[in-house]
C-alpha cells in the first residue's frame, strides 16, 4: 500500500485535466503515467468504440432496460421509494448476474522498494550528449557517474534525464541508472599581460642628450 499511497500523493502533480482546445495544455502528461505502468508490467487499454467495452456496456443496458420495469412492477412513484427499492434491488441483481469472486487468489502485488518507486514517479526526458559527455538540463551541465567514475559517451547519444520524485537528477542509458552531478566549465584568463615597455634612453650625441646635458651644467 505504500506504493498506492506515494501514487495517490502526487496524482494532482502528474495529471491535469484540462479541455481539448486549451493553450495551456501540458505535453507527455499521458506518456508519463503510461510509462510509470509499462514499467511496472501494467497493461493500459484506451478505447471508446462500445464493442470493446463489453461487460460494461451490457451492465448500463441491463440497468437501463430492466431497472425501469423492476421500478414499475414495484410500483415505486417518488425518489424516496426508489432509493429504499435500490436496498434491496441490488443484491438480488449481483446475485443473479456477478461472478463468483476467489478469495484465495489475490490481485495484489508486494510494493515495489523505496528506491524504485522514487524513480517510478518521475518525469522522464530525452537529450543528446555533446562532445564532452555532458548534457544539458534545465539551463545547467551535468555529467553521468558510475561508483564515482566519469561515464564517457560518444556525441550526440540519446540518454533518458530521470528527475526523481525526491528531485534528484538521474541518466538512463541502455536500462542502466548513472548518477547526475553538475559541470561548471572552468572560465579560463584570455586577458594577455603586455610586457613593461622599456624606457628609450638616447645616444650620447643625441641634439636632446646635448641640450640636457647643457641645461644641468648651468643649474649648477
Amino acid at each position: 500500500m505504500v506504493f498506492l499511497w506515494h501514487f495517490i500523493q502526487i496524482s494532482e502533480k502528474f495529471f491535469t485535466y484540462q479541455k481539448n482546445n486549451s493553450k495551456k495544455k501540458k505535453k507527455n502528461t499521458f506518456n508519463q503515467f503510461s510509462r510509470c505502468c509499462n514499467e511496472l508490467g501494467v497493461e493500459i487499454i484506451t478505447t471508446s468504440i462500445p464493442q470493446t467495452k463489453s461487460r460494461i456496456e451490457r451492465l448500463w443496458g441491463t440497468l437501463q432496460d430492466r431497472l425501469k420495469n423492476e421500478l414499475s412492477l414495484a410500483k415505486v412513484t417518488t425518489l424516496e421509494e426508489a432509493n429504499k427499492f435500490l436496498k434491496e434491488f441490488l443484491p438480488k441483481f449481483n446475485k443473479h448476474f456477478a461472478l463468483p469472486i476467489d478469495y484465495n487468489n489475490s490481485a495484489f502485488v508486494d510494493a515495489p522498494e523505496s528506491d524504485k518507486i522514487n524513480l517510478l514517479l518521475s518525469i522522464t526526458s530525452t537529450r543528446r550528449t555533446d562532445n564532452g559527455s555532458s548534457i544539458s538540463y534545465a539551463n545547467k551541465k551535468y555529467l553521468a557517474y558510475d561508483n564515482k567514475k566519469l561515464k564517457v559517451f560518444n556525441s550526440k547519444t540519446n540518454v533518458t534525464i530521470i528527475n526523481a520524485f525526491d528531485k534528484t537528477l538521474y541518466l538512463k542509458y541502455e536500462n542502466k541508472i548513472y548518477n547526475l552531478l553538475e559541470y561548471i566549465p572552468t572560465v579560463k584568463n584570455t586577458e594577455k599581460t603586455l610586457p613593461k615597455s622599456k624606457a628609450h634612453k638616447p645616444k650620447s650625441n643625441h641634439p636632446w642628450t646635448e641640450k640636457y646635458n647643457m641645461k644641468q651644467l648651468s643649474i649648477k
